[in-house]
Formats: structure tokens, C-alpha cells, sequence
């Protein structure tokens, strides 16, 4: 009794091997072991799920269309041009240049002419001689300095002065002494520092600080210039990809809608399982969920650039078409040229060294703090006496009298803590220079290196990517013909279309990194600016 149940199901089995369409036994995912019938002892046989509605329509969705808006087109340059101009940052550096300016012009005060004049009026008396009928002077002197300081440290000066003196007293009433007597005095004079202070770079080693702070003003916003034109076009690229990636997302959803239809189609002429929509339904639902990842990354992308250059970001107004292929060209990279360049033309490196010969002016000058002061006075002039004040005049035209002087002062400090300690400063701040110049010449030679290992690989992956979309394409033309005659399946279908997507993607990221090596390649050599066009505004 038992093998006449074996016998009969499998029987039944092959009967129903038999009824199945030619198709379903092409699909994997209709081939099914049938149940024994009730009393063969497989027990009933359960009811079979609903297959899929031939006439169904894959679920739809809105997007973010309404939210970004209609893309704004927008060209690279003119962005550039726009995110220098609007740029806080390089305001701020603007603002410092001329407040280095500003600084220069401040010392040249050190060679103004320095003019003074003064009267002195005084007066004596002696109470008991006054009462006797004397015992009063009065002296009264108009005087005037024109001066200079020097080059080498010194100070050159004119002086000029009238003065009055009268005098009554018994011994003037008497006729031993003249009342009043008026003396004219012109003078030169020149004082030198002879040790400390002494020569032109120390005397004007103010000037020659603020030219060199002026100079790394300009370098500074320069290094700001090419740091927020790389950020600009980077983020542009991204926004490139980005749109790229829609792309992409879209042309695989177009595929699997169009293997849906065709499949549709087949399913309704009885060529084609049921089964075979399920496949095709869940490709397209995934590549619609791609679709809307590849919109918000568009929105995010156009945002952030938004932000970057300083545009406005308003609902409605969001997306941004940059409008650009992701072309790229195959260049020669030379390593050694490229960092020869960098090293010529980096504004950090040009910062640090101004900075640096800044830091050895200093010292210079704190060191000659510790020489004593040796300072040398001379002066030399006619002068006039006479009780009238024509009569002086007249003296000290014909050289009347003549006054000279000289003197040497000496002056030294015994501790020199003070400038010691800022001399020890100084050494430091210099050391710390060098050590940070060599620290940017090894980031310089870093950011070459890799960029252009980056840019070097992504040129092969671009002829890789090129090479597989290429295979890609003709894979799924092979497996939609061996659908058609039923040795394959839409899985199998849809998997070349996702190998199509993804070498397409990988051309996308190389051919970005590409443009972001270039970038950073540009930046680090300092010819970014030129590469667009962009000059900054004469400091």
C-alpha cells in the first residue's frame, strides 16, 4: 500500500511538471515542488499566495522638486568672482593690510622736522632793596629749535633765541651798570650714539618692522584668497558629482521602468510568469529610493555652496546647476617640479619668512640693548650782547662772539636683566619660526604627494570605469536576449543594469577626485588665482 502512494505522487508530481507553462520552469522563481493530493500522505495542500497584479503600477514618489525649486544655473568663474568679493574673511584680511599700511606711514615720522619756539619771562626782587629804590630784574628770551633725528641714529638741531635782561638796582642808578642787556644766540648742533642705538638699522629698524608686517599682511590674505577659492571649488565639484549621481540614478530607473513594461507586456500574452514582475518592482522601488538620495544630496550640496559664496537660501531656491561635464585630461605629473614650484610660491612658507626675518630684526636691535650708552653732543654758533637790540643783532652778524660746546656721556646698566630676558624672547620666537617652516614644508610635501598619487590613480580608474560601462552595456543587451528565450531571468537582468550603475558611479568619483587633486595641486603651488582669472585688489 505504500509504494502504490509513492508510485501515485510521484505521478502526480510529473503530471504537474507536465501543466506548468514552459516559462515558469525558465524562472527560478516560479519552480515549486508540487504537494501530494489529499490522501497521499503529503497532507492538503496549501492555498497559494496572490501573484502579482499584471497591471499594477509601480508606487510614485513626489521628490524634493517642490522644495529646492527650479535649479539656478550658475558658472564657476562668476562664483569665484563673487566669493572673493563677499568673502568676510578676506575683508578681514584687507582690513589688516591697511591697517599695516597705516603703520608704515607712522614711521615716517621718523624723518619730519620737529619745530618748537618759547618765551620765558621772569622776574626778581628784594623787598628791602626795593624799598632803598632798587633791587629788581626782570629777563624776559624768545627762542626757537628746529630739529631732526638721522639716519644713523643721531639728532641734528638749530636753535635760536633773543633775550632781555634789565636790571635797576643802587649800583645802576649810580652809573656802574647798565639797566638793560640784550643778547642774540644761533646755534647747530648734533648729538651721535656712539655704541647703543647707533647706525641705520638700528635707528630705523622701526620702518623696516612695519614694511615687513605690511608684506605679511598681503601674503596672509593671499593664503586666505586660495583657501576659500579651493573650498569654493571643491564644493562645486561636489555639486558636479552630485548631479552626476542623479543622473545616473535616474537613467537605471528609466531601465528597470522599462524592463517592468516589457515584462508587463509579456506577462499579459502569457509569455512570461507572473513571478517575474516581483523582481522588477523591487529594482525599481530601490532605484526610486536612489533617486531622492541623489536629490538631497543635490539640495545639500547647492546649500552649502550657497553658503560659501554667500548667496541667498530660501525655499524655492535652493538647487543649483553647475552646468559642468565631468571631462577631465590626462596630464604629466612631475613630483619634484611641482614641489620646487610650491616651495617658490607658497605664501605660508613667504609668511613664516617674513615673519622670520621680522623675529632677526628684533633681536638684532634687543642685542644692542646690552652695549653701553656712549652718546657724543657738539655745538657750535655766534652770539651778541649789547644794551640795545639792534646792537646784538649787529654783533652776532659780524661774529661778535662765538659759543661752542662738547661733551661724552657715558651711561651703563650693570644688571641687563631686562634686556636679556627679552633677548632670550626674541631667540625663541625665531626657533619656534624655523621649526614651524619646517613643519609647512612637510605638509606642503604631504598634500603634493598624495593629490598627486590621487590624480594619477583617478586617471587610470576613469579608463577602467570607461572600459566597464563599455562591457556593462553589452552584458545587458546579452542577458536581455537570453531572457527572451527563457534562459534567464529579470534578476539576472537587473543585476547588469545595477554593474552598468555602479561602473558608471565609479567613473563619477574618479573623474571628481581628479578634479579635486587638480585642485589641491593648484592650491598648494599658489596658481590657483591665476587658473580663474582672479586678482586681488592692490594692497
Amino acid at each position: 500500500m505504500t509504494r502504490l502512494a509513492s508510485v501515485r505522487s510521484i505521478a502526480l508530481v510529473l503530471l504537474g511538471a507536465l501543466l506548468v507553462p514552459p516559462a515558469a520552469h525558465a524562472d527560478p522563481l516560479a519552480r515549486f515542488v508540487l504537494r501530494a493530493a489529499p490522501g497521499t500522505g503529503g497532507g492538503a495542500a496549501p492555498t497559494p499566495a496572490p501573484g502579482p497584479d499584471p497591471f499594477a503600477t509601480p508606487v510614485e514618489v513626489a521628490g524634493l522638486a517642490g522644495l529646492a525649486g527650479p535649479a539656478t544655473p550658475v558658472d564657476l568663474p562668476a562664483l569665484l568672482q563673487i566669493a572673493v568679493r563677499q568673502s568676510p574673511t578676506l575683508a578681514t584680511a584687507s582690513i589688516d593690510i591697511e591697517i599695516a599700511a597705516a603703520q608704515v606711514d607712522a614711521t615716517l615720522g621718523l624723518d619730519d622736522w620737529t619745530v618748537g619756539a618759547g618765551l620765558d619771562v621772569s622776574a626778581t626782587a628784594d623787598r628791602s632793596a626795593v624799598m632803598n629804590g632798587g633791587g629788581r630784574n626782570i629777563a624776559a628770551t624768545l627762542s626757537g629749535d628746529l630739529s631732526r633725528l638721522l639716519p644713523s641714529g643721531g639728532t641734528v638741531a638749530l636753535h635760536a633765541s633773543s633775550g632781555l635782561v634789565n636790571r635797576k638796582s643802587q649800583f645802576t642808578e649810580s652809573g656802574l651798570q647798565d639797566p638793560t642787556v640784550w643778547t642774540d644766540t644761533i646755534s647747530g648742533s648734533f648729538s651721535q650714539p656712539l655704541m647703543r642705538g647707533r647706525g641705520r638699522a638700528i635707528a630705523r629698524a622701526q620702518v623696516a618692522l612695519a614694511h615687513l608686517a605690511e608684506d605679511a599682511a598681503a601674503l596672509t590674505r593671499r593664503g586666505r584668497a586660495l583657501t576659500v577659492v579651493e573650498n569654493v571649488v571643491t564644493t562645486y565639484w561636489d555639486l558636479v558629482s552630485a548631479n552626476r549621481v542623479l543622473a545616473i540614478a535616474k537613467g537605471s530607473l528609466a531601465l528597470a521602468q522599462e524592463r517592468f513594461r516589457v515584462t508587463q507586456l509579456g506577462v499579459r500574452g502569457g509569455k512570461i510568469a507572473d513571478a517575474e514582475l516581483v523582481a522588477v518592482e523591487e529594482a525599481i522601488a530601490t532605484r526610486q529610493e536612489d533617486v531622492l538620495n541623489a536629490e538631497l544630496a543635490i539640495v545639500q550640496q547647492s546649500v552649502t555652496l550657497r553658503r560659501t559664496i554667500g548667496m541667498e537660501i530660501e525655499p524655492g531656491k535652493l538647487a543649483l546647476d553647475p552646468g559642468a561635464d565631468l571631462t577631465t585630461s590626462t596630464r604629466n605629473w612631475n613630483l619634484a617640479d611641482l614641489r620646487e614650484q610650491a616651495m617658490r610660491t607658497s605664501p605660508d612658507l613667504a609668511t613664516l619668512a617674513t615673519q622670520d626675518r621680522s623675529a632677526s630684526l628684533d633681536l638684532e636691535v634687543t642685542e644692542n640693548g646690552l652695549l653701553p650708552q656712549l652718546d657724543l653732543a657738539l655745538s657750535l654758533g655766534p652770539t651778541g650782547s649789547d644794551i640795545t637790540f639792534g646792537g646784538a643783532a649787529k654783533d652776532l652778524v659780524t661774529l661778535g662772539g662765538v659759543s661752542a660746546g662738547a661733551s661724552l656721556t657715558y651711561t651703563q646698566s650693570l644688571g641687563k636683566h631686562a634686556v636679556l630676558g627679552q633677548a632670550r624672547e626674541s631667540r625663541a620666537r625665531r626657533e619656534k619660526l624655523r621649526l614651524t617652516a619646517v613643519d609647512v614644508r612637510a605638509q606642503i610635501d604631504q598634500a603634493l604627494a598624495q593629490a598627486v598619487a590621487q590624480a594619477m590613480s583617478a586617471e587610470q580608474r576613469i579608463a577602467l570605469a570607461t572600459r566597464a560601462i563599455a562591457l556593462a552595456e553589452k552584458s545587458i543587451g546579452i542577458e536581455q536576449s537570453r531572457f527572451e528565450l527563457g534562459k534567464s531571468t529579470n534578476f539576472d537582468v537587473l543585476l547588469r543594469q545595477d554593474e552598468l550603475r555602479q561602473a558608471q558611479l565609479r567613473l563619477a568619483r574618479a573623474q571628481v577626485d581628479w578634479h579635486k587633486a587638480q585642485t589641491v595641486i593648484a592650491t598648494v603651488t599658489g596658481s590657483l588665482l591665476d587658473d580663474y582669472g582672479i586678482e586681488l585688489a592692490p594692497r
